[in-house]
């Protein structure tokens, strides 16, 4: 035999290919598989891995390489590492991990890790499963969140879910079911969930539970058609009953037949159910009250139908009849009974009703609590609308004492062994008038649910019997009404509009009318009954039935007087519509009144326009007398002013008070005529209060130094320094009280005197006392009250001694209540009078010491040369621009004079003046349109000269126009020296005017 020569190096490349061939094949057999396999060695080297797994690698490159290093950058081995314990148990070990695949994705893999063996037993590495879980473990717990979904969405729906098994004849209820209706699942289920078969059919309300088994049983015997739906009571754990409506379907095979399963939900309908109820039960409560029928069988009815819908054994009405609260019905197993146990009144020993310190009476029973709104809050049987409802009646208050219970409940409660009982107050609008009672033996017969829905059916019939009692009324007015029409002085009729085709009122029929409305128009009824107004009346105005038509087409009542040509009468009207197309109207004949008003009409236009002209007149008269006597008083006080002799002193004197009581007399007229026609407005300005009393002391100084009297003032120092009101009229009536002290007083003083009166006032208010007290001639006690009328005197013989009007104290009166303040007067005759005025001041919002700093008297004012102080004086009458200028020079002021407003104009432009003296009515231009360009200029300019009206024009608005017109003073003609003096005073504050010569 030939021997073969054995080539070992190609016989390894023979093994090499064959085994590369097998690993080849093996790596396609694991790469087909979708699951991760690898295998490693002892040390957890990769040996062998397939595509899946590389696939969930981040580094492809694991060949050769740690487990641990690849996926964890460890050195050593986990802890935990599944591979590892099964090598070192030799068992097949399963764990699921969390792995990171190579797009960082979180991916939950199954491990079986299995060791690997030679053929002797002994363990030579480890083969590593992985299947990929994530999806599977996605949809579980979706599966999961759906279920608690699901059974959240029960547990808001009050619903239970049931199973039936035909074959079984058991059904098993969900949790949801049990828990809600209280029971534990535990008491009532075998190990399967089933439960017992007489559970379920004993918490069936008896009513209802024939119904339902035999419901059911039909259904199942009938092949379960389509969706088995019924509704019944079901009784809970805690004894109410509740309504459930239960729906199901029987599972079907995939050939369409019915299974022994039937699959459905129970859900509680008791809201539902309830307001169903009760909402038809009130339209049935409101139905009969709608009937006509008197109020006990009305009440009758009612309960009925309360007892009926609601299945209430007793239903009964307690209304308010005097001080009690009788049952006027009750209804059901037990009848209303007349014993003592119907009133709610308690007695004494002596038969009299108790009462509470307010004298009501006290009400017994539990009836009598909810009766008196004394249900306290926070009682857990108790609504906030005040009613009481229990299902547990013995034990309601737990009371100890079952004497004291019997008390509250009446025996008749007890002793009739009531277990449910609700007491519903009545009420019209917020009062109480009633009570609705509801009682059952049966207990769990209430819920508060049900005692919510009762209290709306009790509140129906609260404002029902107040409607029913309206309507009793109604029908007694009416009956008294129709004999009211039938004899009223008013006339009364009904009609029918007509309309053409489109709508527009062409013509009204009659349909009633009453006795005064045919003595009014003089047409008889027999005439007008069914009848149109232009078949008895061809030619009535067209406007008096569009007019009617207006109120009988839209509803909206009109009144109007108007003139019928046919009856040659005005009537007044009122139409109204009670229903669509008729109108209703009330007339009366006014064709007397109107003649009248038309009269009073034209005498009223008469009158109004002699007013305007005496109103005209007493302004030009005012402008007229002023005028002159500015001058003449003027140049009176100016000649004075010079040297004269004791002869000439005493002529002059008298001319002077001559002119004064001319220009009082001039004023009284004008005051007086302003105050009849209630023209005058309330000025308030801030006022220096000792600065004023000195200006209406000044302004008599003179006429008391004459008589040697002594004439003096003293201010509270507890007073404000400063004060707010209307300065012009305060000073006006303080200067008639002072003029009349010195006027009626030969021997002594005048004095006033001003302190706080002791009302108290409001904030930033302070009343004020004047007191004008005098040692003249007093008055006697019959004319005190006569003095403050107008054109009276004290003396009205021919041979008084003082003169006058008899106005100043009329208007000092009228003044004063003008500014809300009080005039009053003490006198004694030969003694003297004090006239105490109280007049209600503000006070300034600024406090400052002085708003015009107290200056020293002209007698006492510094020699010195004064500062150069331009004053213009504007007046068109030579005499007073020649009086003003001829005085302000002798106070030391350089004056310049215009003889309009143009030419004060044309001087402003061109010198600066420190005050400018302005006359209101002057031809070319007047004051007020020359003011307004002043201060145009001037703001410009940025300043503003002090402006004062020096003016003849003191009628109700004069001043307020000159100050509306931007002026900042009011000096009325004729002035005294001493008031022009003052005026310069309040707009300088410097010292600087010089003392004239007396």
């Amino acid at each position: 035999m030939k021997k073969f020569k054995i080539n070992k190096q190609k016989l390894k490349q023979i093994t090499r290919r064959a085994y590369q061939k097998d690993q080849q094949q093996l790596q396609s057999v694991i790469d087909a598989i979708q699951d991760g396999i690898r295998v490693m060695d002892l040390d957890l080297i990769i040996q062998l891995q397939n595509e899946t797994t590389r696939r969930w690698s981040k580094n492809r490159e694991e060949i050769g390489r740690p487990c641990y290093q690849v996926h964890y950058g460890r050195q050593e081995p986990c802890n935990h590492c599944h591979a590892l314990e099964a090598i070192k148990t030799g068992t097949l070990v399963k764990k699921t991990e969390l792995f990171h695949d190579q797009d960082n994705h979180n991916r939950t893999l199954q491990v079986v890790a299995s060791p690997l063996r030679d053929k002797g037993g002994h363990i030579t590495g480890v083969v590593e499963y992985f299947r990929d879980v994530t999806d599977f473990l996605n949809r579980e717990n979706a599966v999961k969140h759906m279920e608690s979904r699901y059974e959240s969405i029960l547990d808001a729906t009050n619903t239970g879910v049931w199973e039936y098994d035909d074959r079984k004849k058991m059904e098993r209820l969900s949790d949801t079911y049990f828990t809600y209706l209280g029971y534990d699942p535990a008491d009532y289920t075998d190990g399967e969930g089933f439960t017992s078969p007489s559970f379920f059919s004993g918490i069936i309300h008896p009513e209802d539970r024939e119904g339902e088994m035999e419901g059911f049983n039909q259904y199942i015997a009938d092949g379960s058609p389509g969706i088995y739906e019924n509704r019944f009571r079901i009784r809970k754990k805690d004894g109410t009953w509740v309504w459930m409506l239960s729906r199901g379907k029987t599972l079907r095979n995939s050939q369409g037949n019915a299974t022994h399963i039937t699959l459905g939900t129970m859900t509680d309908i008791t809201s539902q159910y309830l307001a169903h109820l009760y909402r038809e039960l009130g339209w049935k409560v409101l139905q009969v009250f709608n009937q006509k029928m008197d109020l006990d069988t009305t009440l009758h009815h009612v309960s009925e139908t309360i007892q009926k819908y609601a299945g209430f054994e007793v239903v009964g009405i307690r209304l308010k009849k005097g001080e009690d609260y009788p049952f006027m019905v009750r209804t059901g197993r037990h009848k209303l009974e007349e014993d003592v146990f119907n009133t709610l009144l308690i007695h004494d020993g002596d038969g009299a009703v108790l009462r509470d310190e307010h004298g009501h009476p006290f009400l017994s029973c539990m009836c009598g609590q909810v009766l008196s709104g004394n249900m306290p809050a926070d009682h857990p049987n108790t609504t906030p609308m005040g009613s009481l409802w229990t299902n547990e009646l013995g034990v309601v208050f737990n009371e100890e004492s079952s004497e004291h219970l019997a008390f509250k409940l009446r025996n008749s409660c007890l002793n009739r062994q009531y277990a449910s009982l609700a007491l519903i107050p009545l009420r019209e609008k917020e009062d109480i008038v009633g009570l609705l009672y509801l009682a059952d033996t049966r207990s769990g017969s209430l819920s508060r649910e049900m005692v919510e829905l009762l209290e709306v059916v009790a509140a129906m019939i609260g404002e029902a019997l107040a409607h029913k009692a309206l309507g009793q009324q109604l029908v007694e007015k009416e009956r008294e009404s129709s004999l009211l029409i039938s004899q009223m002085q008013l006339g009364l009729a009904l009609h029918e509009i007509i309309c053409d085709e489109q709508g527009t009122p062409v013509d009204y029929r009659f349909l009633s009318v009453n006795d005064s409305y045919q003595q009014i128009t003089g047409l008889r009824q027999e005439n007008l009954i069914g009848r149109t107004v232009l078949e008895v009346l061809p030619d009535t105005e067209a406007y008096w039935i569009q007019k009617y038509g207006e109120v009988a087409l839209t509803g909206i009542s009109r009144e109007f007087e108007a003139y019928s040509v046919e009856l040659d009468k005005y009537f007044q009207v009122k139409a109204y519509s009670p229903q669509t197309n008729r109108f209703a109207v009330i007339i009366d004949d006014v064709t007397e009144k109107r003649k009248a008003t038309l009269e009073l009409t034209r005498a009223k236009e008469e009158a109004e326009a002699a007013n305007k002209a005496k109103t005209q007149f007493l302004a030009n008269m005012s402008h007229e007398l002023r005028t002159p006597l500015n001058g003449l008083m003027g140049m009176i006080q100016l000649l004075r002013s010079t040297d004269l002799n004791k002869e000439q002193q005493e002529f002059v004197h008298i001319a002077m008070e001559g002119s004064r009581s001319l220009a009082r007399v001039v004023g009284d007229i004008l005051n007086y005529t302003s105050l009849e026609k209630k023209t005058q407005k309330i000025i308030e300005e801030t006022f220096h209060l000792e600065v004023f009393i000195d200006e209406v002391i000044g302004l008599h100084q003179a006429a008391a130094a004459h008589k040697k009297l002594h004439l003096k003032a003293t201010v509270a120092k507890e007073l404000p320094v400063q004060l707010v009101g209307d300065r012009f009229k305060l000073k006006q009536i303080l200067g008639n009280l002072v003029g009349n002290a010195v006027k009626f007083t030969d021997v002594g003083l005048v004095e006033i005197s001003v302190r706080p009166a002791e009302d108290a006032m409001p904030y930033e208010r302070i009343n004020v006392r004047f007191d004008v007290k005098d040692t003249g001639i007093g008055i006697p006690s019959e004319k005190m009250d006569y003095i403050f009328q107008q054109f009276s005197q004290v003396d009205e013989s021919h041979t008084r001694v003082y003169g006058g009007l008899g106005l100043g104290l009329a208007v000092a009166k009228e003044q004063t209540a003008m500014l809300g303040g009080s005039l009053a007067v003490v006198s004694t005759p030969g003694k003297g009078s004090t006239f105490t005025l109280i007049c209600c001041l503000g006070l300034p919002r600024e406090s400052r010491e002085d708003v015009y700093p107290m200056e020293q008297d002209c007698c006492e004012a510094k020699k010195a040369t004064p500062p150069t102080f331009k004053i213009l004086v504007v007046d068109d009458d030579f005499s007073s621009r020649l009086v003003t200028k001829m005085s302000l020079e002798k106070m030391g002021c350089k004056v310049d004079t215009a003889i309009d407003g143009q030419a004060a104009l044309d001087m402003v432009k061109e010198t600066e003046y420190q005050m400018i003296m302005m006359d209101c009515q002057m031809p070319v231009m007047d004051g007020y349109e020359a003011t307004r360009w002043i201060r145009q200029i001037e703001r410009a300019q940025g300043r503003a000269t002090p402006i004062i009206a020096v003016t003849a024009k003191v009628l109700p608005g004069d001043r307020e126009k000159c100050l509306e017109a931007g002026m900042d003073g009011f000096l009325a003609k004729p002035f005294h020296f001493d008031e022009l003096k003052e005026t310069l005073r309040m707009y300088n504050q410097k010292n600087w005017i010089s003392q004239p010569k007396e």
